[in-house]
């Protein structure tokens, strides 16, 4: 790539003011191989870590030029995904199935981050309004409508919204500021706050979009995983120069309950553990995440990673990849 990324130095914790420990540095693109080298940095006080330069805003869309992940469509729904909706309207009563034995249902937690995820977290309200902040191609909202929400999204990349609205007929805006005067009883953030510039004016901003006892979810990887402390600087979710924040359970709360916002729920999923291994292990051998198969060992050394992350979470709830907490509107 031929572009150059203009930045701005970013040393110091933009929470506290307090000078960030450097955690690396020398750091290269490995997805879409933008141009510049970047360095990590961590505040002890508030459990913050942060991209070091920072991208100018003006320049953020220049981080994204190439084909990123999640903006792709998703398979068609068949037989898996339809048995998939009736687990979770069965387990969760989002519609009324005749099943009786939704509590015995509900004991396959295992399952649930493979199955549902955010589907399970949010507790059912038929005919309720969803907005999904960063919606790529439309895959959740296409779930959560399939189980009885209204659903609306919002997605600057103009090639995924158009995914979405072409191949889902989804109600998809370019910015959050085209949907005047609306609010929504579920606001939902799927590895996205983790790529915002102001994290904290976004969550007030959403926080204000919420009805009375809305909630909001935010899902991004977690700085305390146990993948991250297995693969140091060839973490997959430092994605330098895309991911300009990280947070720890600690960090994430304090910023929800910045805005007023009640924690709900905190806790943490295995479910990108396979995903972190393979990528994981391909940025140490080469310092790319390659899009090519994987061998079949490597496939069951991340099956069993995954199993690992499972059960060590079991235990001590912060080693999951993925950090999710919901918090509630009074």
């Amino acid at each position: 790539m031929s572009f150059a990324v203009r930045t701005v130095a970013a040393e110091a914790c933009a929470w506290c003011g307090k000078p960030g420990a450097l955690v690396h540095q020398g750091l290269e693109d490995r997805v879409l191989s933008v141009p510049g080298t970047w360095s990590l940095r961590s505040c002890a006080r508030c459990g913050l870590s942060w991209l070091d330069p920072q991208p100018r805003l003006t320049d953020i869309n220049l981080l994204y030029r190439g084909a990123y992940m999640t903006h792709t469509a998703a398979p068609a729904d068949g037989v898996v995904r339809s048995a998939t909706r009736r687990y979770l309207s069965a387990a969760y009563g989002y519609h009324s199935t005749g099943c009786t034995s939704r509590a015995w249902l509900r004991m396959a937690r295992p399952l649930d981050d493979a199955l549902g995820g955010t589907a399970c977290w949010l507790p059912a309200r038929p005919g309720g309004s969803l907005l999904d902040i960063g919606c790529g191609s439309g895959a959740f909202l296409a779930r959560m409508r399939s189980l009885g929400w209204s659903v609306t999204g919002v997605e600057p990349d103009p090639a995924a919204a158009d995914l979405a609205r072409r191949t889902r007929g989804l109600e998809v805006a370019k910015e959050l500021s085209e949907l005047p005067g609306r609010r929504f009883d579920a606001i939902t953030m799927h590895h996205v706050i983790e790529h915002l510039s102001d994290p904290r004016t976004v969550v007030a901003d959403l926080t204000e979009r919420l009805t009375p006892g809305g909630r909001l979810v935010v899902v991004t990887p977690n700085i305390r995983s146990l993948g991250r402390r297995l693969f140091q600087s060839h973490w997959v979710h430092w994605d330098p120069p895309r991911h300009l924040w990280m947070f720890s359970t600690r960090a994430l709360a304090t910023l929800m309950r910045a805005t007023g916002l009640k924690i709900e729920r905190q806790f943490t999923t295995a479910r990108y553990a396979r995903f972190v291994w393979t990528a994981g292990t391909r940025i140490r051998a080469s310092g790319r995440v390659d899009q090519h198969d994987s061998s079949e060992v490597l496939k069951l050394a991340a099956m069993g990673f995954q199993v690992a992350e499972h059960i060590a979470g079991l235990v001590a709830s912060e080693v999951g990849e993925e950090l999710v907490v919901i918090a509630k509107r009074d």
